[in-house]
């Protein structure tokens, strides 16, 4: 068997010869007369064997493996060891090693600082200690250093100074581990049993090897050499401050004793302590230790165990024992078979007892034994009584039962509403105290602050005044001010801009006016790092509506929910810094974060340049990056413009560099694997500037024929009509230009016309034979972008658009004189685009009037004499050549021989179709019925007007006795079959 050392991955089958050569190294030493032992879960059943019989043991542990996890001893006995027992530390009479246990990253265990790889976990071990044995367990690592000769314990010295000496090595391990942020579990007890090599770990359901991976048994200590060695460790040191990892000490926390008298594992672990198992006394010290006075009882508790205890020992178990969680009821109960109280004690773990608040007021009730007069009117019993009042109703009226007759009940209610007065106050005295010189850095000064409140650099606080006294409510656990109001001019609704301090940095947000004064709505904040809970939101939402009454002088701002034209206003980033946009959903959010500006506009010109004088299709796409903003301009339709052709062609590149125009392309462009939803709010985002859409291969052949109705959505610049929970939600519009790619067209036969004649298919890639072109453009064009749109746009918005529109029309007498064969929808489009090519020549590469021109006429008709003709684009004439071509496929089923299937049939003069054989022909098409009105409009097929005066367009004919409805084709088309 293998294992790869960088990974821990096994590979191999399991072995009983890593067992048998495992346990004669570690035991092959002894003398008769000592056994070891073999312990299995889940059955926790004890194999005992004599040293004589190690083949025996290791032939056991093989051959149970299957059903069970098998573990063996490190220690051992002069004795044979009862079944169903383990030995205790102090019963071990010999241990042949040392040890220690390292887990691995992986799905066995919660923790994350754990070593990744079986190599990183081995690195941290100095030279002079590199382990004889490693075993890979199913999760993790146990390490053995062979000793010289078994360490047989004469004496119970000798046994404590093994102990010892497990715990610095443990120690130690655990210290080199902690400078790589890892912890690894402490497992120096004698009695501690680890995994037996070729048998199986159960864990997680996984049968998984328990193996070898390093052995060489002539590696081997004394165990003097070892105590020399390792570094000695100042455990006391460990345990003084108020920070443990997990665990802080607190002031409010109280004594180990009210644990103790309320928990009954606690008192078995008192008046049993020299008989309780190594894991009962664990999970006693990660409680006990919690106390105010842990670290004295916890030594108190243990000293009666003289085989376990010696202070050094003791000092270390608890220092590990403040890093763990305390040991909860349940796992007491389900690891050491407890038998708690059948109701439970009201909390999670013993030491609730001592650190909780509630929790400790109970316990002191529970402790007032004998009542006396001056015991239960102490001021520490009357807070105790106060809070069970409120928290444990059935424990308070139980107490008053046992008062009755010795305190009188009238003056204890008294007494105990007075103490609760007392408390507030106190509270309330210490409340104006609260830091504030934090806040000077505030970015509003000046605003008045809503009655009852207090705003400092620990959050805000309100006071509310009840029977008992001043209480205070936290609202939320950071400063927060109103910096500015927005009023939407899209919406005619109103958000608010807050700004709160996060981590050190006063940030910003806008949310709506009614989030901000719902209480149910406004702990969505937390999710910002305003920590607020669901009872300081009442407190904050009435914060938020106060602080907009007090001050009514904060600014309104103007905000939109869309970029585009505003009268003669464009709305976009570095063009109109008064305005915010204002939006409240993530996706768009993080596409606006995609208009910025990087690098400067001369580097983005220079290469931009190289592209748009590569190729026609190049300059085209680059052209219909800058002409979304001219379609209000020049009063010109939304249209598509796809670029298809074979990958490595530099089509997405080039889409790249034409959204770049306005920001990160990486950021902006979209998918077409987006719901037609998303698709809609993008483009009403986005109006008045290009939305690129990439890579139509994406998406299945279900969803590629499923697509005509969203790109006919986005040219007609109108989203679905939505109802809402009070009406209609406000319908999306926009204007923009398409710009898409993919491998294959965007339109087919099949297409609607709408769709086809406002869509510009370009064939071939831009960059064709250059990708070294579009691998520049990759690396440059996320750090370099934005630019060129703010320049184009300022020269727009001062220029005469009278002389752009004549320069538009101009261009669109020129070019349909060329080519008046073509849809005059796409050379409107086409035209568009030339406007814009002309004029980011001149305003935004710095090109003289008579050279943009001369280029902006090559590039138009050079995309012009690639454009479909007017014939192509009729639907009913494209339904009809596939027809006929469908027709002549099946002539053969117009036989009268033909059995199985007929479409129609044929007399003298006419060939009839069966008129849902047509109908589902045409099903892919946008109308059955409107295309076979056209070809009745085209002489293609007979109609007639029936005696209602309706104008039908087929006829009965009889197929095998029945009558069938046909639509009746004239002879000359009798060739095709």
């Amino acid at each position: 068997m293998a294992q790869d050392q960088d990974t821990g991955q096994y590979s191999g089958s399991g072995q009983s010869s890593d067992t048998h050569k495992f346990i004669k190294a570690l035991f092959d030493n002894l003398e008769s007369g000592n056994h070891v032992y073999v312990w299995t879960l889940p059955d926790r059943k004890t194999w005992s064997f004599p040293v004589d019989d190690l083949n025996m043991m290791a032939n056991a542990a093989h051959a149970i493996q299957d059903e069970r996890d098998v573990y063996f001893g490190l220690g051992g006995s002069t004795h044979e060891i009862e079944a169903d027992k383990r030995l205790h530390a102090n019963d071990v009479s010999f241990i042949t090693s040392a040890w220690a246990d390292m887990d691995i990253l992986g799905p066995a265990h919660k923790q994350t600082n754990l070593p990744a790889t079986v190599k990183e976990a081995i690195s941290i071990l100095p030279d002079f200690l590199q382990p004889s044995i490693v075993v890979w367990s199913g999760n993790g690592l146990h390490l053995y250093w062979l000793f010289k000769e078994p360490w047989i314990f004469e004496t119970q010295e000798e046994n404590l100074r093994a102990s010892n000496l497990m715990i610095r090595l443990q120690a130690y391990i655990n210290k080199l581990a902690s400078e790589r942020g890892w912890k690894f579990d402490s497992t120096p007890d004698l009695s501690r049993v680890l995994r037996v090599p070729g048998t199986l770990n159960h864990k997680l359901g996984n049968k998984q090897p328990v193996y070898i991976t390093q052995f060489d048994q002539s590696l081997r200590y004394d165990p003097s050499e070892l105590e020399d060695a390792i570094p000695d460790i100042d455990f006391k040191s460990m345990l003084t401050g108020n920070n443990h990892g997990s665990f802080e000490r607190r002031e409010t926390d109280g004594s180990s004793d009210l644990m103790i008298a309320n928990c009954q594992f606690l008192q078995h672990c008192l008046h049993h302590a020299s008989s309780i198992t190594y894991g009962e006394w664990l999970s006693m010290l990660t409680n006990v230790v919690r106390g105010t006075d842990g670290i004295d009882k916890c030594h108190e508790l243990s000293s009666p165990d003289k085989g376990r205890y010696t202070p050094k020992g003791t000092d270390f178990r608890l220092s590990e024992a403040l890093k763990m969680n305390p040991h909860t009821c349940d796992y007491i109960k389900t690891n050491h078979g407890f038998s708690c109280p059948a109701n439970g004690c009201g909390v999670k773990s013993p030491c609730s007892f001592s650190l909780g608040k509630n929790d400790q007021a109970r316990a002191k009730v529970n402790m007032l034994g004998i009542p006396s007069t001056d015991k239960v009117f102490s001021e520490d019993m009357l807070n105790a009584l106060s809070i069970v009042k409120k928290q444990d109703a059935a424990l308070y009226a139980k107490t008053k039962d046992k008062l009755k007759g010795t305190i009188n009940l009238v003056d204890l209610e008294r007494a105990i509403k007075q103490q609760a007065q007392k408390e507030l106050q106190e509270l309330f005295k210490e409340f104006p105290d609260l830091p504030e010189e934090d806040l000077s850095d505030s970015p509003t000064q000046g605003d008045k602050i809503p009655f009852g409140y207090k705003v400092t650099s620990s959050g805000i606080n309100f006071t509310k005044m009840t029977e008992f006294g001043p209480q205070v409510i936290r609202a939320c656990g950071c400063p927060v001010v109103i910096t500015a109001r927005l009023f939407n001019d899209d919406t005619e609704t109103e958000s608010i801009k807050i700004s709160y301090k996060h981590m050190s940095r006063w940030r910003d947000i806008v949310i709506p006016r009614s989030m901000a004064v719902d209480s149910r709505k406004v702990i969505a904040l937390a999710d910002k790092g305003i920590s607020v809970s669901s009872e300081g939101a009442k407190c904050l939402a009435k914060y938020f509506d106060e602080y907009l009454f007090c001050n009514p002088w904060i600014p309104v701002q103007k905000a939109v929910s869309r970029f585009g034209w505003r009268g003669k206003e464009f709305i976009f980033p570095g063009l109109s810094p008064g305005v915010e946009i204002d939006v409240d959903d993530m996706g768009s959010k993080h596409a606006l974060k995609g208009f910025s500006t990087a690098g400067d506009l001369g580097e983005w010109c220079n290469i931009a340049n190289e592209v748009r004088n590569y190729s026609s299709n190049a300059r085209f796409i680059l052209a219909a990056g800058f002409a979304a903003p001219l379609l209000k301009v020049l009063s010109q339709r939304n249209f598509i413009t796809h670029n298809h052709g074979d990958s490595q062609g530099g089509k997405t590149a080039v889409l790249w560099l034409a959204m770049s125009i306005w920001g990160d392309p990486n950021v902006i462009i979209s998918s077409f694997d987006n719901t037609s939803t998303a698709l809609e709010r993008r483009a009403s985002l986005f109006s008045d500037l290009p939305l690129g859409v990439n890579e139509r291969e994406v998406l299945s052949q279900l969803k590629k024929q499923d697509l005509s109705g969203t790109l006919y959505m986005l040219a007609e610049g109108k989203g679905r009509g939505r109802g809402g929970k009070v009406g209609l939600q406000e319908l999306n519009t926009w204007r923009t230009i398409v710009l898409t790619t993919g491998e294959g067209p965007l339109t087919n036969a099949s297409s609607m016309d709408g769709l086809m004649t406002r869509t510009i298919e370009l064939d071939g890639g831009p960059l064709a034979e250059n990708k070294e072109l579009s691998q520049q453009l990759y690396g440059l064009l996320p750090n370099c972008h934005g630019h060129a749109g703010i320049a184009f746009m300022n020269e727009l918005m001062k220029a005469q658009h009278g002389d752009i529109i004549d320069y538009y029309r101009r261009a669109k007498v020129w070019i349909k004189q060329q080519y008046n064969d073509k849809i005059d929808s796409q050379l409107d489009a086409l035209a568009c685009v030339m406007t814009a090519d002309y004029y980011s020549s001149v305003w935004v590469f710095g090109l003289d009037t008579e050279t943009a021109q001369a280029e902006t006429k090559s590039m138009g008709t050079a995309i012009a004499s690639r454009l479909i003709k007017l014939v192509e684009a009729s639907e009913s004439e494209r339904a009809w050549l596939e027809f006929m071509d469908y027709l002549g496929e099946n002539h053969e089923k117009f036989s009268t021989t033909y059995s199985n299937t007929k479409i129609g049939t044929r007399d003298a003069g006419n060939i009839y179709i069966i008129r849902r054989v047509v109908n589902d022909f045409l099903e892919k098409y946008s109308s059955a019925q409107k295309i076979i009105r056209a070809w009745a409009d085209q002489g293609k097929i007979h109609s007639k007007v029936d005696a209602t005066g309706k104008l039908r367009f087929d006829v009965e004919k009889r197929f095998g006795g029945a009558k069938v409805r046909c639509i009746s084709f004239p002879g000359e088309f009798d060739g095709l079959l």
